[in-house]
């Protein structure tokens, strides 16, 4: 296959990826075939090393606090209703975030739905120390600017990758990764169908055995931090582990611009984390 060919077949199958109806009924595996029928799917893996912290946040059922580590870990299957980045109904994924902000960003649609002026929102996030290497698959646009940490930051892993692949293959794989990097930054609805693109992927490569996850820009974050949407064998084998709690209280404000904003007006730790408890501070800061 020549360089030209295999251009062309990654572009036919895009094409035929976008003209799928997404409302339609077995749309997601049409799409999954669609990505599946690619030959030589672009995939870029990389060592995420131990010691790294990643932080997860859910918020709190009114003022009650959480007091079990289960609660704030990956949600179980029958909780999970709706298409998310890379997750279909009914799979459980361990979504994490780079840092606290980005972390906290994530939820602004949620917390937006639910929030009143001048009510008070509760907020946890635990810190979770990965004990093993990981090995992730990196969602990489070669069209975004490299201005944001992520695009800095992993910029020339990306590089190596390309410029290690056969000239048969590189147009078409840069020409993908600019497919499936723009569509994992749109912004869209937790329950939009604009999803089902991004999961397939994510399902496809979940299925390389060295993958333990896949990695990929905050897009309320505008790319500055990073998700991660690690497959649930991770937490089974205890290859992460929750090192530290925080619960966060806000009071939803207005600005001149008319849009809600998030004060935090205090902060309460974690005391003690025994087998799966969490124990609290008496007191919040």
């Amino acid at each position: 296959m020549t360089a030209n060919e295999y251009l062309k077949s990654i572009e036919e199958s895009i094409a035929k990826i976008k003209a799928i109806d997404s409302d339609k009924g077995w749309s997601y595996e049409k799409i999954l075939e669609a990505i599946m029928n690619i030959k030589k799917l672009p995939i870029v893996l990389f060592t995420y090393p131990k010691g790294n912290i990643l932080f997860r946040s859910r918020i709190n059922n009114g003022l009650a606090f959480y007091t079990s580590k289960t609660e704030i870990s990956a949600p179980r299957e029958k909780f999970v209703n709706n298409y998310s980045r890379a997750n279909k109904p009914r799979q459980t994924l361990f979504y994490c975030s780079e840092d606290r902000i980005t972390s906290y960003l994530e939820l602004l649609d949620h917390i937006s739905e639910i929030s009143e002026l001048g009510k008070e929102i509760q907020i946890t996030i635990g810190g979770w120390r990965l004990l093993e290497d990981v090995q992730l698959v990196l969602v990489f646009n070669p069209l975004a600017p490299r201005t944001s940490r992520y695009y800095q930051t992993h910029g020339k892993s990306f590089d190596s990758v390309i410029e290690n692949t056969s000239q048969e293959l590189k147009k078409g794989t840069i020409k993908f990764f600019e497919f499936i990097g723009t569509e994992f930054s749109r912004q869209v609805p937790e329950e939009a169908t604009n999803y089902l693109i991004t999961c397939a992927y994510s399902n496809i490569v979940f299925g390389h055995e060295q993958c333990d996850g896949i990695i990929y820009p905050s897009v309320p974050g505008r790319g500055e931090g990073f998700n991660i949407a690690f497959k649930k064998e991770v937490i089974i084998k205890n290859a992460i582990k929750l090192e530290m709690v925080r619960t966060d209280k806000f009071i939803t404000k207005i600005q001149k611009n008319g849009k809600y904003h998030y004060e935090n007006i205090s902060s309460i730790n974690s005391s003690e984390l025994k087998y799966d408890t969490i124990e609290w501070n008496s007191k919040w800061e």
